[in-house]
């Protein structure tokens, strides 16, 4: 990451209220205190924890899930403790970082797909 969007990125977590923090916090542990030292978006492989939770979205994907096989794959697009549908969220969506992580993503179902 660039040194510009390092600073971007530590500025959005920043903007973010203390209970998104704190989701943030239960999502990758201690992880997170060490990470925003120097690396305000997660790089990394999160372990396995117990903290893990089923992930909820839109119904939308039932009507196609039905006929077409459907993928998730979580990668990181924003800052830590970004909340969903929020001006932080779309601000970071033309960076460097999101664009790495959205191919990232791309990559990991077309290889799942092909396998």
């Amino acid at each position: 990451m660039k040194h510009e969007e390092i600073a971007f990125a530590k500025a959005i977590y920043e903007s973010t209220s203390a209970e998104d923090k704190e989701a943030a916090k239960k999502q990758v542990g201690s992880l997170l205190d060490r990470a925003l030292a120097d690396h305000p978006v997660f790089n990394q492989i999160a372990p396995m924890s117990k903290n893990v939770s089923f992930m909820t979205g839109s119904t939308d994907v039932a009507d196609v899930s039905w006929n077409v096989p459907t993928a998730q794959c979580v990668t990181a697009t924003w800052a830590y403790a970004t909340p969903f549908h929020t001006w932080q969220a779309v601000a970071q969506g033309k960076t460097g970082y999101a664009h790495d992580a959205m191919l990232l993503a791309g990559k990991a179902i077309a290889a799942t797909a092909i396998e």
